[in-house]
């Protein structure tokens, strides 16, 4: 009788500087309803941790994968469920979140790099260094439409799925009123990445899932079997070759903009925050208020030996020798310009 056991094939792990750990357990990963099914058959367990994501595929008695993936030719693919609210606010990312739009990430990223000074490369599945606008792509979970304007003549419009380089279906429209409206019926299509042609030009990319039509979700994750050496987790031989990949998101920074309420009337001479060690320095703009000259770091460890002063000149009249540091939950954009953050602490004396 064959016997087999199960070896762990993936780690993903999510990484994030604002903690001093690193690891970020701000995201759940829910298997794609496809995925979800095929799983077993594919000789495949999943099990969710702490954020990330760990696979395990079974082997027989000498360790040969019972599914060679390369026969297999499969993905798998997750949904990304945001679990902290208070992600957006301490991660460089835009803050608002376009329900339009979610972050991909995938194993034919092929951007092996070091982050964040571990001293060895990472198996990233984002694009650039961290994750960022490049990694977003349109969603789509019904019908797909685009309105194509000023034309004349007929139009070919190609639906092309981007795994197999695919034409899926075609359509040819004449212009009414001079707009192409072109519409694809995606009910029988698989989840992925599509891109729409007219003509032979490339219009728009999207990614389509059924999901998305009654969730909402930050992001999604494919992990292919057929893909570069480097990021492959099986060999030549059909055996394992554990692979951790990384997703890489950097802490935010913003204008740390200190409020002292002077609850005693105390007098100060020329009063003033001060940080010596960086240094970070601070402008006293009125009214006891008192921003940053620069953009700060949020933290989960904090930045100690920031001290009040009455005055600033002075080193021996700390009023506070270690000020708070503002929490993640509330960040202030400036109305004028959005651009511009601010993270307000409030001082009481």
């Amino acid at each position: 009788m064959q016997l087999f056991n199960y070896k762990q094939i993936i780690d993903l792990q999510v990484l994030n500087d604002y903690y001093q750990s690193l690891r970020s357990s701000d995201f759940n990963f829910i298997p794609e309803s496809r995925t979800a099914k095929f799983l077993n058959g594919l000789g495949m367990r999943y099990k969710a941790d702490s954020g990330g994501v760990k696979l395990f595929a079974s082997v027989d008695s000498i360790g040969v994968l019972s599914f060679p993936p390369a026969e297999q030719s499969f993905k798998l693919v997750f949904l990304m469920q945001l679990a902290n609210p208070s992600f957006m606010n301490f991660s460089n990312l835009p803050l608002e979140q376009n329900g339009q739009f979610i972050y991909y990430f995938s194993n034919k990223a092929e951007n092996k790099r070091e982050v964040f000074n571990l001293g060895s490369d990472q198996l990233l599945l984002n694009q650039n260094e961290h994750t960022s606008l490049a990694d977003q792509l349109k969603v789509c979970g019904g019908n797909y439409r685009y309105s194509l304007a000023d034309g004349d003549g007929v139009k070919t419009a190609s639906l092309i799925f981007e795994d197999r380089e695919l034409i899926l279906e075609t359509q040819e429209l004449n212009p009414v009123a001079g707009d192409y409206n072109f519409q694809f019926k995606m009910d029988d299509f698989p989840s992925g990445r599509y891109r729409l042609e007219v003509d032979g030009g490339e219009l728009e990319s999207f990614y389509y899932a059924p999901a998305f039509r009654s969730g909402s979700y930050f992001g999604v994750l494919e992990i292919f079997a057929e893909v570069d050496e480097d990021y492959r987790w099986y060999t030549d031989e059909d055996k394992v070759s554990k692979k951790t990949y990384t997703i890489a998101f950097e802490h935010r920074k913003t204008l740390w903009r200190y409020k002292v309420i002077n609850r005693n009337g105390l007098e100060f001479d020329d009063p003033g925050v001060k940080e010596q060690e960086n240094p970070w320095d601070f402008t006293h703009t009125g009214n006891s208020v008192f921003v940053s000259n620069s953009p700060m770091p949020l933290k989960e460890v904090p930045i100690t030996g920031i001290t009040l002063r009455s005055d600033q000149n002075d080193a021996a009249s700390v009023l506070i020798t270690d000020l708070p540091n503002p929490g993640p939950a509330l960040i202030k954009p400036d109305p004028a310009n959005p651009a511009t953050i601010y993270s307000d602490i409030y001082v009481y004396l």
